[in-house]
């Protein structure tokens, strides 16, 4: 594309935008009379900013710094709680040694920044539960769950999905496969439902597995690839589950 062409489509969409969002008409004149200068000018100041303080722009930035300095974080806690030993402090480092899956590490600071508090702090007390569980304690993370307080219907449906794969992961499969039955048409999205697939192919139960993964993957193809794409590799389980399976 010329270049000359490139500029005016610029300056056009530098108008057409000051139009729109009813910027200060200073602007038009500058664009229209200093079509490059003023273009620049126009989207440093009023577009470039807005850009970078969109969520998604953060959150894109946010996830680039972790993969580029994946213990940044664990190196602020840990500084910060050298500083002062709080129970914030205990909490943040638990959940950037969580973070990292460094999970029988975190259980110590989430101990003790709960035994600091004067009340009982629920979602702390979460996730000692589930650091406890991916750290292979799963008895007393099934105690931690089942002693947790429910303050509402989502935030409940959390703690039964974990209370599910502790007693899962301590053995009491008929317990765990009624209570994911349960949760799999109350908890919205599909982790419920191949957890549940899971367990019941492990338990040799592989007609019902293949049902539950047959509404898994009917379910998958309504959303759109985008939608998809946080849980992608749990949907491309389930494909492979349910191919296996026949």
């Amino acid at each position: 594309m010329p270049l000359f062409l490139l500029s005016v489509l610029v300056q056009v969409a530098c108008v057409v935008h000051i139009i729109r969002t009813g910027r200060n008409q200073l602007w038009l004149w500058a664009v229209v009379l200093l079509p490059a200068a003023g273009s620049l000018a126009y989207f440093v100041t009023e577009i470039l900013p807005g850009i970078l303080g969109s969520p998604d722009v953060r959150a894109l930035r946010v996830a680039a710094e972790k993969r580029l300095d994946p213990e940044r974080e664990l190196r602020d806690a840990t500084d910060a709680l050298s500083i002062a030993a709080t129970a914030a402090n205990e909490i943040r480092l638990g959940d950037a040694l969580s973070e990292l899956g460094r999970h029988s590490d975190a259980v110590p600071h989430y101990d003790r920044a709960l035994a600091s508090l004067p009340v009982v702090d629920r979602p702390t007390r979460y996730r000692l539960a589930l650091a406890l569980l991916e750290s292979g304690d799963a008895r007393r993370a099934l105690r931690e769950a089942e002693a947790l307080p429910r303050l509402g219907e989502t935030d409940g449906e959390r703690a039964e999905l974990l209370r599910a794969r502790a007693l899962e992961a301590t053995g009491d499969t008929v317990a765990a496969l009624a209570l994911y039955a349960e949760l799999a048409d109350r908890i919205p999205g599909d982790e419920a439902r191949c957890l549940y697939a899971n367990l019941l192919i492990t338990a040799g139960r592989k007609a019902e597995a293949r049902t539950v993964l047959q509404e898994v993957a009917a379910r998958a193809r309504r959303l759109s690839r985008r939608q998809r794409a946080p849980n992608a590799a749990m949907y491309e389980w389930a494909a492979s589950q349910l191919a296996r399976l026949g």
